[in-house]
């Protein structure tokens, strides 16, 4: 005889059942732990930080764009940065910080080397 609760039962366990998604065998919304919520929210997050800096680089081109146009490819490589004759290069900016991009994985090799060499 088929009851009531016996047809609640068996929806139930249908829905327990593991699903795949793209070849993947996904787990029930009913199975997922804090660890796996937790999860989820970190990759959204990540995804977001993504699609901000996606935008940030976007919105920056766009908006940089007549200046790009104006003074040309030469921005970056060349030395010289005098606005009286309008000249503008910022090579030279690359290489005057410590702190900046071209001397950081200099300074991480660095860091590497002395703390192997006085470590033990």
């Amino acid at each position: 005889m088929i009851t009531a609760e016996k047809i609640i039962l068996n929806r139930f366990a249908a829905i327990q059942r593991p699903t795949v998604l793209f070849g993947l065998k996904m787990k029930n919304i009913f199975q997922w732990t804090t660890d796996d919520i937790f999860k989820k929210i970190l990759q959204g997050m990540g995804l977001s930080m993504l699609l901000i800096l996606a935008g940030i680089v976007v919105t920056l081109t766009l908006e940089a764009w007549p200046a790009i146009k104006a003074i040309g490819p030469s921005f970056v490589t060349e030395k010289t940065w005098d606005p009286v004759f309008e000249e503008y290069g910022a090579l030279v900016l690359f290489f005057r910080d410590s702190g900046n991009i071209l001397s950081g994985p200099f300074d991480i090799f660095a860091v590497y080397v002395f703390h192997s060499a006085f470590s033990g």
